[in-house]
């Protein structure tokens, strides 16, 4: 299945790979959860149904035959309440990422809240100022998804793979692609409704997307005559199920050419524009991609490259103030960069690990009870000064405290109440606990 293919692309292996690979009791809780929730928006109906009856809302049955002028009412309103949603997206404050991080998390949102995430999102996704029309070209999300697609698939692949059980060889998918599935698949090990970027980018490099698209991308126009749209018409009519269920529409049986390439190249956020060509009865269309939509691509798919760059330098900064933070460690006290190698903890008692002992580096188990017992006189060297502070205030504490017993001494007379007083004190440091033995 798609799963299974995209576990292959990310060079997953099948037979040993921990990730991608489906379990018979993991695919059991994904329907057994998903047979919950299509129940229970079952049974919401009748509660939503007497719920908008509550509130004077009037419910019109829909017939076979179509009112236009309901129709058309139903049009406006929809309209309405568009540009009424993108208004408050754009009126909405601006929150923090960690605000919008937090929300997400959350079971329900608030109005405000809601369109405030929006407004966030679409600020981060797109790297423009939010406005109305931007809100309603963002359509929910559709868009950026649809751009990301396209970034997907003019990336470069990334050599070849070969199956081993068939000895077919397939296009390696750009990295950038098997890292969101690989991404996906270690954050949602559980979950069986992956995205499955590269099985997409697989089936559009197939059917021969990243040609025509680099032609369009020429300034070049295309006909329904073209021999790269007549190939990849043949192409989808032959894998029409696989299609269907991998890019999600349905090919009908006599599937003209320059239909199904309008549905593909719409589907990574572009659109086609036609004009005829030729003499009068012998004109033809041709089709290539419009201005705006190519120029509102190129300017996201630059600002995401760009934020790509932005986070590496932040990671390449971030390992080299850690580089330099270690260096001045080592310098001033000696203390070594922490050992970035997994090793298996050695066998204590009757103890025994699950596995093999496994260790990343060469040097061995036996290696390290000998270099932590010769590490310890270097602590106790460096904890030296602290103890003789610490012993210095202790002595100290004892002869401020004699001098105080000599005074009352003094002041009360005899060797009985020296005795007196040094059996008292004793006895509270005792049970108090702040001293084991006082020998004065």
């Amino acid at each position: 299945n798609l799963n299974e293919m995209t576990a292959f692309l990310i060079r997953i292996d099948r037979e040993t790979g921990k990730r991608g690979a489906e379990k018979d009791w993991a695919l059991d809780a994904y329907c057994e959860i998903e047979a919950n929730r299509n129940r229970s928006i079952n049974n919401l109906r009748d509660d939503l149904r007497s719920l908008l009856m509550e509130m004077e809302y009037n419910i019109i049955p829909v017939q076979a035959e179509s009112d236009p002028m309901v129709k058309m009412e139903l049009k406006e309103a929809g309209l309405s309440l568009d540009a009424d949603h993108a208004s408050a997206v754009v009126q909405a404050n601006n929150i923090s990422s960690s605000d919008y991080i937090n929300r997400q998390s959350k079971n329900y949102l608030s109005p405000e809240e809601v369109v405030e995430c929006q407004k966030y999102r679409i600020q981060r996704d797109y790297g423009m100022p939010v406005t109305e029309e931007l809100v309603q070209k963002d359509d929910g999300g559709h868009l950026i998804s649809k751009l990301i697609a396209l970034e997907a698939i003019l990336a470069p692949s990334e050599g070849e793979i070969v199956d081993p059980s068939t000895g077919k060889k397939y296009p390696a998918p750009p990295k950038i692609v098997a890292q969101r599935d690989i991404k996906e698949r270690d954050n949602l090990p559980l979950c069986m409704d992956w995205h499955n970027y590269s099985g997409k980018w697989l089936a559009r490099h197939i059917l021969g997307i990243p040609k025509i698209l680099a032609r369009l991308l020429a300034g070049e126009e295309i006909c329904h005559t073209d021999p790269d749209v007549v190939q990849m018409t043949k192409i989808a009519n032959a894998s029409r199920a696989h299609l269907k269920a991998i890019l999600g529409f349905t090919i009908p049986p006599n599937c003209k050419p320059m239909w199904l390439l309008g549905i593909l190249i719409n589907q990574l956020g572009l659109k086609l524009i036609s004009r005829r060509k030729g003499k009068r009865g012998q004109q033809v269309r041709y089709y290539s991609l419009t201005v705006e939509e190519l120029a509102f691509a190129i300017d996201v798919l630059q600002y995401r490259e760009q934020q790509r760059r932005d986070r590496l330098q932040q990671e390449l900064e971030r390992k080299e103030k850690s580089r330099i933070h270690q260096a001045k460690m080592q310098t001033l006290y000696g203390i070594d960069p922490p050992n970035a190698s997994v090793a298996t903890p050695p066998i204590k008692g009757d103890i025994y690990p699950l596995d093999d002992p496994l260790t990343t580096e060469n040097n061995q188990a036996e290696n390290r009870g000998t270099e932590s017992q010769e590490s310890s006189p270097k602590t106790l060297e460096k904890l030296k000064p602290c103890f003789e502070l610490l012993e210095g205030v202790i002595k100290g504490g004892k002869k401020i405290i004699k001098e105080m017993m000599a005074q009352l001494i003094v002041a009360q007379g005899g060797q009985l109440g020296i005795m007196v007083l040094q059996h008292q004190l004793h006895s509270w440091l005792l049970s108090s606990g702040k001293l084991i033995t006082l020998n004065f």
